[in-house]
């Protein structure tokens, strides 16, 4: 049999550079130039087919192609990416050390080459506490856990006060303390009044009730008087609506745009009181029987028919919308007004799109529900103490989860009786705090298991987040945190 062209080349490649080659290396005879004819062709085919088989196998790495012995097929490689707080932990993922490759020009970490598996991976920092979580990597797809937060094991406290406290509210100027005796106290001087009714972090004036029922305006940058609003809107009501009676105030609310002015809901409409021009303007002239509710730019206000008013507070235009029912219990919108959520007395709780003028049913038997920071998740309790993460809109981050998929929150110790309040993290989207009868969880919404959660504090009263942990402990002490 004659060569080709190519069998000849590879013949000459094989016996004058190749052979030569590894005969004087491994001074193996096998490589002998004077072998004969079918042993150099079955050499040469052996070669032929080895180069084929190796280049095939590169390309296939190349295009992140494996063979999965395991399962006996062949893959594409995915990997995992994980960001945790604080950076630079330490991750085994199958008990293999990974090393962290957070820092300046990278957020995070990202394992490669992996096969499609489930993986355990773990996450720990010394001083807190480890994360763990069972992640799934599919063919040719980069699982990822971004928002991984690490809790401490025990968190350093400034106290504020030792004892006598029994709630506290935000100014910009401070806290008001209100004394176990009830008097509100602001850095050492009584406050008038004995209940705050409006107050703000980003304002220096207050709202207080006293015992009467009278409102009282204070600034705190100026505690020689407080304005006496109930007097005041009475005065001002008569006379700019010729009336020989006042309405009730149901709600008062500072304004978010003017430190003269306030927001007043009351039986028969909704005001707008200038302390400084000393004028009453009324913006919507029906009976209401809510609380306000603010969004960025618009005040609303409903009655009991489930009619909604609002004014524009920059362009002074109003609005109005009905949700259809007769029993309100608790209403909040979102930050920019277009999406408000209405939990009946009977526990419906519904999404109103004044958009599209439609209402959507969320949920039965709801007690109590908080809008998530990103606007896109809804925490519910339900009459039986169950918590849920509601999705009222599609997420495609580290999982796709559908609309209206709700994921169960589990947390020890929750009874029927129990009292709940839940604060997302503004910072951390996938946490919750949840206080239950004096203990404080942290708690994760990721549904890959294990589940994340830890009992952080005891013994708690009260709690708001706002930058730092504020903690009213329940011997009357308060203190902060950072988390």
């Amino acid at each position: 049999m004659e060569y080709g062209k190519w069998n000849i080349y590879g013949e000459w490649i094989i016996t004058k550079l190749l052979f030569p080659a590894l005969r004087k290396r491994t001074k193996c005879a096998i490589f002998n130039s004077a072998m004969t004819l079918r042993t150099r062709k079955s050499i040469y085919y052996l070669f032929f087919i080895l180069f084929f088989v190796v280049g095939a196998y590169l390309l296939m790495v190349t295009q992140g192609l494996v063979f999965d012995w395991a399962k006996f097929r062949v893959v594409k490689t995915g990997g995992i990416y994980l960001r945790t707080i604080p950076p630079n932990a330490s991750i085994l993922i199958n008990k293999k050390p990974y090393q962290s490759e957070s820092g300046f020009l990278s957020r995070g970490t990202f394992v490669s080459n992996l096969l499609p598996d489930t993986y355990h991976v773990e996450v720990f920092f010394p001083g807190y506490r480890d994360w763990q979580k069972d992640i799934t990597v599919e063919n040719g797809l980069v699982a990822s856990a971004s928002q991984i937060k690490l809790w401490k094991e025990n968190y350093p406290e400034t106290k504020i006060a030792s004892s006598s406290i029994k709630d506290f509210f935000f100014t910009n100027k401070g806290l008001i303390l209100q004394m176990d005796d009830g008097e509100l106290n602001f850095n050492g001087t009584a406050l008038k009044g004995t209940s705050i009714v409006a107050n703000s972090p980003d304002s220096a004036e207050t709202v207080t009730e006293d015992a009467k029922g009278n409102y009282l305006l204070t600034d705190l940058g100026n505690l020689k008087s407080s304005l006496n609003v109930t007097s005041l809107f009475t005065s001002l009501y008569k006379r700019t609506f010729i009336a020989t009676s006042t309405p009730e105030i149901v709600d008062i609310a500072l304004h978010p745009f003017s430190t003269s002015k306030l927001l007043i809901a009351a039986d028969n409409g909704m005001y707008l009181l200038d302390v400084k021009k000393i004028q009453l303007e009324q913006s919507v002239a029906l009976p209401l029987t809510n609380r306000l509710i603010m969004t960025d730019n618009e005040v609303f206000a409903a009655d009991a028919k489930g009619n909604f008013f609002g004014t524009n507070l920059l362009l002074s235009t109003s609005a109005y919308f009905s949700v259809a029912t007769t029993s309100v219990a608790n209403v909040k919108a979102n930050q920019s007004g277009t999406k408000f959520f209405v939990l009946e007395k009977n526990g419906t709780l519904f999404e109103y799109n004044r958009g599209t003028g439609t209402s959507t049913v969320i949920a039965e038997k709801i007690k109590d529900f908080y809008l998530g920071p990103d606007e896109k998740r809804l925490a519910l309790v339900d009459n039986d103490n169950t918590i849920k993460i509601y999705y009222l809109t599609e997420t495609t981050g580290d999982l796709h989860i559908p609309q209206g998929s709700s994921i169960p929150i589990i947390i020890p110790n929750i009874l029927k009786n129990s009292n709940i309040k839940l604060t997302w993290l503004p910072d951390t989207l996938n946490y919750l705090l949840v206080a239950v009868n004096g203990d404080i969880f942290s708690a994760e919404v990721d549904p890959r298991a294990p589940e994340n959660s830890y009992l952080l504090f005891s013994h708690i009263k009260k709690y708001t987040l706002d930058g730092a942990l504020y903690l009213l402990k329940n011997d009357g002490s308060l203190v902060t945190v950072i988390l």
